[in-house]
Order: C-alpha cells, then sequence, then structure tokens
C-alpha cells in the first residue's frame, strides 16, 4: 500500500470516528475505484451499517470477506448486519468464522452472546459472555449483559454477582 493510499485511509478513519459517515461513504468509493481494499469496504461496509442502510453494508463486508477470508472484523461486521434484519443464523455462522479466525476476538464473542440471547439460548449466550469476561473483565457492558441474562432464567444470585464486579 502506498504512503499517499495510506494517508487518504487515515483522513477517512478520523471522519469515520467522528460521524461522518457519509463523507467516508463518499471518500472510500472513489478510492475503491482504484484500490480494491478489504480494509476500506469494511470500513465502507461499516458507514451503511452505521446510517442502517444495512443490505448496502453486507454487500460491502462480502466484497471485504471475497478479497480477504481471514478479516475476522468484516465476518464479525457482517454477522452484525445479519443480526439487525433478523438474520440469526447467517448472523451466528459469520460471527462463529471470526471467532475460529482469531479466539480472542472480544467483538465477536459479545455479539454471539447477544444473538444466543435474544434467541433465547441462555446457556450459550451465558457462555460466550463468560468467554469475553476472561479476555476482558474491565468492560462493564458485557457484566451487564450476563447479569441480564441469569435475571432472564431467574437465576437471581448470580446475576448480584456479576452486577457487583
Amino acid at each position: 500500500m502506498s504512503k499517499n493510499l495510506k494517508e487518504k485511509i487515515s483522513v477517512i478513519i478520523k471522519k469515520f470516528e467522528i460521524g461522518k459517515f457519509q463523507e467516508v461513504i463518499n471518500e472510500s468509493l472513489v478510492l475503491l475505484k482504484k484500490n480494491d481494499n478489504d480494509f476500506l469496504w469494511n470500513l465502507l461496509g461499516l458507514s451503511f451499517q452505521n446510517l442502517n442502510q444495512i443490505k448496502k453494508s453486507i454487500d460491502c463486508f462480502e466484497n471485504a470477506i471475497n478479497l480477504n477470508q481471514k478479516n475476522f472484523s468484516a465476518l464479525n461486521n457482517l454477522g452484525l448486519s445479519h443480526k439487525k434484519i433478523k438474520n440469526y443464523l447467517e448472523a451466528e455462522e459469520y460471527l462463529l468464522k471470526s471467532i475460529e479466525l482469531n479466539p480472542n476476538y472480544l467483538n465477536a464473542l459479545v455479539n454471539l452472546g447477544n444473538i444466543k440471547n435474544e434467541t433465547y439460548f441462555f446457556e450459550e449466550s451465558i457462555m460466550y459472555y463468560k468467554k469475553a469476561i476472561k479476555l476482558n473483565n474491565k468492560t462493564p457492558l458485557i457484566f451487564l449483559n450476563i447479569s441480564n441474562v441469569y435475571q432472564t432464567i431467574n437465576q437471581i444470585e448470580q446475576a448480584k454477582k456479576y452486577l457487583e464486579e
């Protein structure tokens, strides 16, 4: 990747971070005409996802994965897009592929825990949240998620335990 391309991508990333998703889309599409790049496709997909243009985000993540089948971030994001439109089986498939490539990928573990919770597979949800906590015990949202699952299955003491941690 050329220095010029890296600089342009760096500018696009900054725009993404401050929520200028339409600018990210416009500039990424220009760059992608000359540089087919899985990172840019992934970023473009995230921008569409943030604008709730899920079909377009799915297309972008698929392009990223076609360029780099080991892009575990794009697989995770593709799973999230499918989750947003309630394609839970496909979402789970992509999240599992992401975890297969990177077993310590916190985002995919939490996302899979969320899907399992939403689809009433509470024990599996707890398992994924516990794996995520082992990787990062500093993220309050994971503790809240696992506590909510324990409350749902009426294991109040376990729920309290995770809320206190």
